[in-house]
């Protein structure tokens, strides 16, 4: 190649622009855009913890390695499973009250 032909393409190259791409190449952009997605997603996996104790953190942690889109029913479900927690840890809170008021070493205020 010469330099000519060297420097047309290095100037056709710098105006490439992720509209251009998209609208000149869109498998090449469905590609990248695939291949980000990918990326982010196990980066995101790296950072978190590999087993969770709670239903509502599997249920996201499974979500992520899916690639489960957040949908309307996807965040219902995860609401569902926080509103169950919520409940579970008031009625231990509940419990616990009761319990050490019997025992005397809690007073309500």
């Amino acid at each position: 190649m010469s330099k000519t032909d060297n420097r047309t393409a290095h100037s056709n190259l710098s105006r490439l622009t992720v509209s251009t791409l998209k609208q000149k190449h869109p498998s090449l952009y469905e590609q990248c855009v695939s291949l980000g997605v990918q990326r982010e997603r196990e980066r995101i996996l790296a950072t978190l913890p590999t087993t969770c104790s709670s239903p509502s953190d599997r249920f996201a942690l499974d979500c992520i390695r899916n690639g489960s889109e957040l949908t309307q029913t996807a965040k219902a479900n995860y609401l569902v499973l926080m509103m169950k927690a919520a409940r579970r840890d008031n009625a231990s809170a509940q419990t616990l009250a009761a319990i050490e008021k019997r025992l005397g070493v809690r007073s309500d205020s």
